[in-house]
């Protein structure tokens, strides 16, 4: 991306994307001021506004957040169709009144906070069920607080060998640090370890961490060992992503011919959706519509 607006220092669309890329990274700061580069050079542009809005609530600068929150506001006005925001705004409202929201208190589950909500002792003991360690392991995912999600892993893992999800949970935390090899060690073991009737999930959680890591082919080695059609389908999208990236456009072809328009558009809708994804992000609007008909045109002969 940074490439791309060496050629191109003037568009907002890859000042955006490049923000975006920051903001799935956490680097808030960064992902702000590429948001404003957007801006700057188109400051109209609503979709970085909203989202440079939303970079603003979980910084800090309480200046910032209550700047974040007043345009998000005034976005919901203007958009009623959208009451999920409504929602979200309303949660994080709930949440800024239980910790007062202020620089000099801790926002729930930072570290400091972290290490005292955690039961270590419970998790060092070998005789803890199941469901109560892995409810912490979940708290601390959903939460990507990734740094002691490895700390809790380091316990487990030993007095839990035979339990493919901690595997595969940890593989996750090494792709998020980009260390591919050693993740990939720990992938295969999660499929030694894992059931039978789970392994098609495995497969598809694995498929999914290299998708997300742009390392399509190993994507699709995974996706492709998937036996239940159903698990297949729940990944149609990103493997036809895959085939755009890779310029695969028979295999593309095999994924939509699998499934029957009339009885599973849901499905087929998803699949087809993978083309908005690869739209360049330096095509003015009036190039889009011609450059997905001939992608439609290559992918669906």
């Amino acid at each position: 991306m940074e490439r791309q607006l060496d050629k191109a220092p003037h568009s907002p669309q890859l000042w955006e994307k490049l923000a975006d890329l920051y903001l799935q990274k956490e680097q808030v700061d960064k992902a702000i001021d590429a948001y404003e580069f957007a801006i700057a050079i188109d400051p109209k542009r609503e979709s970085a506004l909203f989202k440079r809005s939303l970079a603003y609530m979980i910084t800090d600068n309480k200046t910032l957040r209550d700047k974040g929150k007043d345009f998000l506001e005034a976005y919901c006005q203007r958009h009623p169709e959208e009451p999920e925001l409504r929602k979200m705004l309303d949660y994080i409202e709930v949440l800024c009144d239980k910790v007062n929201f202020t620089p000099e208190l801790p926002l729930p589950f930072d570290d400091s906070v972290t290490d005292h909500t955690i039961d270590w002792d419970m998790l060092r003991d070998p005789q803890t069920p199941y469901d109560e360690y892995m409810e912490t392991v979940d708290m601390l995912f959903d939460g990507r607080y990734y740094q002691k999600a490895r700390e809790v892993l380091d316990i487990l893992l030993p007095l839990h060998p035979d339990e493919g999800i901690l595997y595969l949970d940890y593989g996750s935390l090494l792709m998020q640090d980009d260390n591919i090899a050693q993740a990939e060690n720990y992938f295969k073991k999660a499929l030694l370890k894992v059931s039978k009737q789970d392994r098609d999930f495995f497969l598809g959680e694995i498929g999914f961490q290299y998708f997300a890591g742009q390392l399509y082919p190993e994507a699709l080695d995974y996706y492709h060992r998937i036996e239940n059609i159903q698990e297949v389908r729940d990944h149609l999208p990103y493997m036809a992503a895959c085939c755009l990236e890779l310029n695969y456009p028979l295999l593309y072809h095999s994924y939509l011919a699998q499934i029957d328009p009339e009885n599973n558009e849901d499905d087929y809708n998803e699949c087809h959706q993978a083309f908005y994804g690869h739209l360049p992000n330096n095509l003015l609007p009036k190039e889009m519509k011609p450059f997905l008909k001939q992608l439609f045109d290559r992918y669906n002969t």
